[in-house]
C-alpha cells in the first residue's frame, strides 16, 4: 500500500511526502491523505538504470559464451577436417577390418608343481562350452608304455629305463549348436607350443578419431595414434562385459599371457592403436597397426609445422 494525495486542480495522485503537484504545482498542504494499492511494489526498490545495466552485463557474458562456443567448435571441426584423410586411411585399411577374435582350444604348459607337461582349455574354450557351443574332454596320458604289476604298481620299463609320466589332456569337441555357428571359425594349429582350437569372430572396430600425429621416419611417412570402439557380434555379446547375457572369463593359473595381447571385453571402452601411414601420390595409406588397449599410447611431441606441410601437400599434391 502507498499513500497519496489527490491534487485539486489537475487531478494528479501524488505522494503523501510532496508539497505541491509535480504536474501543474498546485498547493498540496493540508489536502486529505488517501491510502492505495502499490501496482509495481518492486519498482522503487531497484533504480531503472541498475536493471539496464544488469541487463546489459548479462547479454554480454552470453555474447562471450557464444562467441567462446563458436570458436571452439570451428576450431573442433577444423581439426576433423585437417585429421580427415587420416581417419579415412585406417578406416579402409585391412588391419583395422580384421574382426576382433578369441582363441578356442587348448595350449600346453609346464606344471610347476607336479613337474611335468601338460595341457589346458583357453578362457574362450571355457565360455563356449558354458553356452553348449564345444565340450572339453579332459583326461590323462602317459609318454611310453608303463610296466604294471599284478598289483598294479607302475615300474621303470626294463627295457629302455624310462619312468611313465602322466601328463593332463585336453582335447575339444563342436556340439551340434556349435557346427551350425562355426563356417567362419578360423582353425589355428602351432605345433611347438601345443595350441590348438579355432579363432573366432566377436565383433568389428569402428570410429576411429586420430589423437595425436608425428612425422615419420621419412619426409612420406606418419605415426599417428588412435581411439576406436568394439561393437560386438551375436556371439561377441557373451564376452562384453555391458551387455546382459555377459559371461565371466574362466582363466586357468597356468593360461600364458603376452604383455602385447589386448583383452577386447567391454563395447563401452575406448581403445587404443597405433598406425604407421605412408603417403602414395595424393592419398595415405596404412602399412602397420599395432592395437594397445584401452590404456592409450603417447607418441613423442608433434612437429606442428611439418604435419601441416605435409597435410597440404597431400590435399594438393604436386
Amino acid at each position: 500500500m502507498k499513500t497519496i494525495v489527490q491534487c485539486p486542480n489537475c487531478g494528479l495522485n501524488n505522494k503523501a511526502s510532496q508539497t505541491n503537484c509535480i504536474r501543474c504545482y498546485a498547493a498540496l498542504e493540508g489536502l486529505p491523505v488517501s491510502t492505495m494499492a502499490d501496482e509495481n511494489p518492486g519498482r522503487g526498490g531497484i533504480p531503472l538504470w541498475v536493471k539496464l545495466s544488469a541487463g546489459g552485463g548479462v547479454l554480454f557474458v552470453l555474447f562471450v559464451l557464444v562467441a567462446a562456443l563458436a570458436v571452439f567448435l570451428t576450431a573442433r571441426k577444423s581439426i576433423t577436417r585437417r585429421y580427415a584423410h587420416f581417419e579415412n586411411a585406417i578406416r579402409v585399411s585391412t588391419d583395422f577390418n580384421v574382426p576382433v577374435t578369441v582363441e578356442v582350444g587348448r595350449y600346453a604348459y609346464w606344471d610347476m608343481e607336479n613337474t611335468n607337461k601338460g595341457q589346458e582349455a583357453t578362457p574362450a574354450a571355457y565360455t563356449l562350452a558354458r553356452l553348449g557351443l564345444i565340450y572339453i574332454h579332459t583326461g590323462m596320458y602317459s609318454d611310453v608304455s608303463p610296466t604294471v604289476t599284478s598289483t598294479g604298481k607302475i615300474v621303470i620299463d626294463p627295457y629302455s629305463g624310462s619312468v611313465p609320466q602322466q601328463y593332463r589332456h585336453v582335447t575339444l569337441e563342436l556340439m551340434a549348436s556349435g557346427q551350425s555357428q562355426s563356417a567362419n571359425w578360423e582353425p589355428y594349429e602351432n605345433k611347438k607350443d601345443g595350441k590348438l582350437g579355432w579363432k573366432i569372430p566377436v565383433g568389428a572396430r569402428e570410429l576411429p578419431q586420430v589423437v595425436q600425429v608425428v612425422p615419420g621416419t621419412s619426409p612420406d611417412t606418419m605415426m599417428v595414434s588412435f581411439t576406436w570402439k568394439w561393437k560386438p557380434n551375436e556371439l561377441g555379446q557373451s564376452f562384453d562385459k555391458a551387455n546382459p547375457s555377459y559371461i565371466a572369463a574362466t582363466e586357468p593359473k597356468n593360461f600364458p599371457r603376452s604383455s602385447f595381447e589386448v583383452d577386447v571385453n567391454d563395447s563401452r571402452a575406448t581403445y587404443w592403436g597405433v598406425v604407421d601411414l605412408h603417403r602414395t601420390g595424393d592419398t595415405w595409406e596404412a602399412s602397420r597397426v599395432v592395437w594397445s588397449g584401452p590404456g592409450g599410447v603417447r607418441l613423442s611431441t608433434n612437429d606442428a609445422a611439418e604435419i601441416d606441410r605435409m597435410i597440404k601437400e597431400a590435399q594438393n599434391p604436386r
